[in-house]
């Protein structure tokens, strides 16, 4: 939810409220699938004390419900689809409210 530098150690408040509301979306969206709650339960049991980046999480939800949801991740974790600055995922577009960081920034958070 937010495109802080590796660098920074602090939780942006967007992970609270847009990243809460994204957890909901999906719930919503596979309530007549298996339970998202079943879903989130066996990621973190499977992962527990061990980091884990977006992609991965992504890559799990498909996994478990054998169903993309890039579209939802692009549009609602990443920005438009075609504006982002995520190598990741093939775009080449900065976005704008997570701005790729000089060196001179990078050290500043240091």
């Amino acid at each position: 939810m937010a495109g802080h530098s590796v660098y920074e150690r602090t939780t942006d408040r967007n992970a609270y409220t847009k990243g809460m509301r994204f957890i909901g979306h999906l719930n919503k969206k596979f309530e007549n699938k298996e339970s998202f709650k079943l879903f989130l339960r066996s990621f973190f049991e499977e992962r527990k004390f061990k980091p884990f980046k977006t992609p991965e999480f992504q890559a799990a939800i498909e996994k478990f419900y054998g169903e993309d949801v890039g579209n939802l991740f692009d549009k609602y974790v990443y920005g438009s689809k075609g504006n982002v600055d995520d190598s990741e995922h093939g775009h080449d577009h900065q976005n704008p409210y997570h701005p790729r960081l000089s060196e001179q920034q990078v050290n500043e958070l240091l």
